[in-house]
């Protein structure tokens, strides 16, 4: 345990030393505190005011207005509150199945591996857009109906790479040793296999942020997404299409964010691959 710990720390280390991943840390982060600041802005939660629609940016309306009069400005930063809750949370559904039939199809082997194996294949077969899409057509519209049809339907590829490492976990001395003192399954699995393969599940799961941040938004963009009064990056992208000519910034500054947020994302889970598999390969 001694030796995970000075792991751990070593790649965290590591970490902080590379400048592209912490200036992206450093980024998100304050995306993040920006569209958590959404509700102390002046214009926050003001009524519709059709008479004030499409109204140019200016120093009132930093970003103008959009179609129900609003302050646009205040609306993306509530919009970039809901991805992120949705991207942050929907991972966290996804981890936890993941993880779970990974290690479990790893530890048990035989009937339960080829069992949950299997699914995960017949789920891979169809893209899980398609399969967001036609669940979320079933279920009614709500911010947790998309949070969970988007960590239900994303877990499959967390479940092989956890597969894969816990297998090798699983090989190892103070596992066997473990078995052979008669210790439950669910300690063997939560104190000693988990652990050893908290490297893969962080790395993996910063894949899983941007993928949900993405679908989210692909979402919100076919009207899918979470409903009205809520509003999300991709539904505000959605909303401003057709002033593209006349208003161009009102899709560029939402559509900016999520790509700079999935970037950041992407450098981010590079950096920690790079500082977490670097070190446990020495």
């Amino acid at each position: 345990m001694m030796a995970q710990k000075t792991v751990k720390d070593t790649a965290l280390r590591r970490f902080t030393k590379n400048p592209a991943a912490m200036t992206a840390l450093i980024v998100l982060a304050l995306i993040t505190i920006a569209c958590l600041s959404a509700p102390l802005w002046p214009h926050f939660g003001e009524k519709s005011n059709l008479d004030a629609r499409w109204l140019p940016p200016s120093a009132q309306h930093w970003l103008g207005t959009d179609e129900q009069g609003k302050d646009y400005f205040t609306r993306v930063l509530d919009g970039g509150r809901i991805t992120l809750f949705v991207g942050f949370v929907a991972t966290l559904v996804s981890m936890t199945v993941g993880v779970l039939v990974g290690v479990c199809a790893a530890y048990f082997g035989r009937f339960v591996d080829e069992a949950l194996m299997r699914l995960v294949d017949l789920l891979t077969a169809v893209p899980w857009m398609v399969l967001v899409i036609v669940a979320r057509a079933f279920f009614p519209p709500g911010l947790w109906t998309i949070i969970l049809i988007i960590g239900a339907l994303s877990w499959m590829s967390t479940a092989r790479l956890v597969r894969a490492e816990a297998l090798s976990i699983k090989e190892r001395t103070f596992v066997g040793y473990a078995k052979y003192i008669g210790e439950k399954p669910a300690v063997v699995i939560f104190r000693h296999i988990l652990p050893g393969a908290i490297g893969t599940i962080i790395v993996v799961s910063t894949a899983t942020v941007s993928g949900a941040i993405m679908t989210e938004s692909a979402l919100g963009f076919l009207g899918l997404g979470v409903p009205a009064p809520l509003a999300s990056w991709g539904s505000l992208l959605s909303t401003s299409k057709g002033q593209l000519a006349t208003a161009p910034h009102l899709a560029i500054v939402p559509g900016l964010l999520i790509a700079i947020t999935v970037f950041c994302v992407n450098v981010i889970g590079n950096g920690l691959r790079s500082a977490i598999m670097r070190e446990e390969s020495r």
